[in-house]
């Protein structure tokens, strides 16, 4: 029996049966994955370093150069491309489409690791990046307000809006660009750092020292172990300036402390901005959402909006 006979005979049973197909499609379709671009794998994997306070020249030197020889050695790396800026070296190694770009990104964190000894030790460890489409925002928004800083937006931004976005099922990170971070100033007076007989680096050195904090064992006190903890953590700018650097002695012969803020001036202000958020010509703060691999844009979106 053909098949247009056998429909026609068993009117009910083909009925049911695309119905039954036509339900499946109907909810395959409300179950799609929607994506701003496809999966793929973009054969491309980037080696960024941070030196700050270095030139382009001795971030080529230093940097640049070494990653690269190390790098031509990764297994299946086709091509080895650099790019030196201020305080930033970016690597890039190209593969051919296709390859294990997971295998290649450890491969490349292996071989890192041999050259890490022939870099500056003020050199930050070197970030390595597989490229994925996946990693670009999905949403960008901006905060703005009449009636506080920048320093203020920001702290809002980092400690109220940004933990609750991420929170958002199918967000990864948000991150918080603008405004302003709060600073630290500590401006030496070179007159007195020389009558004290003070070098810089001293100062440096004590006020690193100073900013920690240890462990300092257990005791045992009704049946509880107590971690006995050293909290020497600054909680204010006064703390600072209360920093010992070194002694001197009076007319009478007797020892006086020399004190940071008896040689500098301490100032609770924020850094110096080298980029600037504007909306509309006013100052703002700008908040980039990723979604996680393999989550739905729209529904990340929506949850982020919402």
């Amino acid at each position: 029996m053909s098949i247009p006979g056998y429909s026609v005979k068993n009117r009910v049973t083909m009925t049911m049966f695309y119905t039954l197909v036509i339900a499946f499609g109907i909810f395959s379709f409300f179950r799609l994955q929607v994506d701003l671009y496809p999966d793929m794998d973009i054969p491309y994997v980037m080696v960024m370093t941070t030196y700050i306070g270095a030139s382009p020249a001795d971030i080529e030197t230093l940097i640049s150069r070494p990653i690269e020889e190390t790098a031509t050695s990764v297994t299946g790396v086709k091509n080895v491309m650099s790019t030196s800026k201020n305080n930033v070296s970016m690597v890039i190694l190209e593969f051919d489409w296709g390859y294990d770009m997971y295998r290649a990104e450890i491969d490349t964190r292996n071989k890192l690791d041999l050259v890490k000894g022939q870099l500056p030790d003020e050199v930050d460890a070197p970030i390595v990046i597989a490229m994925d489409p996946s990693m670009q925002p999905i949403v960008m928004f901006n905060l703005t307000s009449p009636d506080k800083t920048q320093a203020e937006l920001r702290k809002i931004a980092e400690d109220r809006i940004q933990p609750m976005l991420e929170r958002v099922e199918g967000v990864s990170s948000v991150d918080v660009g603008g405004g302003a971070l709060r600073q630290i100033h500590i401006r030496l007076n070179p007159q007195k750092l020389e009558a004290f007989n003070i070098a810089p680096l001293t100062i440096v050195q004590l006020v690193a020292a100073e900013n920690s904090q240890s462990v300092g064992g257990y005791i045992e006190a009704s049946g509880m172990d107590l971690s006995i903890q050293s909290a020497g953590k600054y909680k204010s700018v006064e703390e600072i300036g209360e920093i010992l650097v070194s002694a001197g002695a009076s007319e009478t012969g007797q020892m006086i402390p020399i004190r940071l803020r008896d040689v500098a001036d301490i100032e609770d202000t924020v850094e110096e901005s080298r980029r600037y958020v504007e909306v509309n010509g006013h100052s703002s703060i700008m908040m980039m959402a990723s979604k996680q691999s393999g989550a739905n844009t729209v529904d990340a979106a929506r949850g982020i909006i919402e």
